[in-house]
């Protein structure tokens, strides 16, 4: 980026045609202009390397850099809580790709923070990263001090997407769901699955973790869901899925998850999570991080 680029002229949409709105790149910017390069190639040391780079970048930016409309249109940035989503992952809902991580972590947030917020203190959505985190650490000493702010046990709901990538490099072809549910005296997991031929072997592997860390029966539950008749729709199946989950288990709603939710309901919940996006876009929710 050189000098001539560093500000940008956005005409008005007001009748008085004549006046321009005038946006000036904040200084952290102007002074990072040449941002490390991320290479998710290379071995986790130098991942560590580039991640510490691009942290400094960012601790030089105000609040109000990340929060200012312009800029966010200028980088393809959306902000819903601990959420963003960026204008590849836009099209990803457009299209018949799979949906990626920051997809599910946006619903999740809308769960949390919308759909579910009176129920806060019981919901607890993991991230796909977090939940991919516990899947391959070892150490159970480990995996109780990465959730330990979370105050896991005094939850009655808690929603983990696994994907089937079972390395630490990015990957995966496949996504399912992993609940528990505490109902009083006793609590369970509860696995949904949208193919065909569920993936077990990783499933016990978080599920062994889980209920060590959370006091309950090892056997996870391998419930009825709707099975997906495509090749590409197993991330929204589990964001429908997920959203059925909570309202049988915090609203009481006593029918199955699949009469919950349809197989029609989840064909057109793509748009319907554009839809959304859109209208919180609109209302300008989104450029308020939490």
């Amino acid at each position: 980026m050189d000098d001539s680029s560093s500000t940008i002229i956005h005409s008005n949409n007001t009748h008085n045609s004549g006046k321009k709105e005038e946006f000036n790149f904040p200084k952290a910017l102007k002074e990072n202009q040449s941002f490390p390069e991320f290479d998710s190639n290379k071995k986790s040391k130098d991942i560590a390397k580039q991640l510490e780079s691009l942290r400094k970048v960012a601790e030089n930016l105000k609040e109000d850099d990340w929060c200012y409309p312009s800029l966010n249109k200028y980088l393809g940035l959306q902000y819903y809580h601990d959420a963003i989503i960026r204008q590849s992952d836009y099209r990803i809902l457009q299209s018949r790709q799979w949906i990626n991580d920051s997809l599910i972590e946006f619903w999740y947030e809308y769960l949390t923070h919308n759909l579910y917020k009176e129920y806060s203190n019981q919901l607890l959505c993991l991230s796909p990263s977090l939940t991919q985190l516990i899947k391959m650490t070892d150490s159970m000493d480990e995996i109780r001090m990465i959730l330990q702010p979370l105050n896991i046990e005094q939850r009655k709901l808690i929603l983990m997407p696994l994907n089937d990538n079972m390395s630490y490099d990015y990957g995966g072809s496949h996504w399912s769901l992993l609940v528990f549910i505490n109902d009083g005296d006793k609590s369970r997991l509860e696995y949904y699955d949208s193919s065909i031929q569920p993936q077990l072997s990783m499933m016990k592997i978080i599920g062994q973790k889980f209920s060590k860390l959370l006091s309950c029966d090892s056997d996870v539950h391998i419930e009825q869901c709707h099975l997906q008749e495509d090749g590409y729709n197993c991330g929204i199946h589990l964001i429908c899925n997920s959203n059925a989950i909570c309202q049988k288990y915090l609203l009481n709603d006593q029918r199955s998850i699949k009469d919950i939710i349809s197989l029609e309901q989840i064909k057109k919940f793509r748009l319907q999570l554009i839809d959304i996006i859109d209208r919180l876009k609109s209302e300008s929710i989104s450029l308020s991080p939490a």
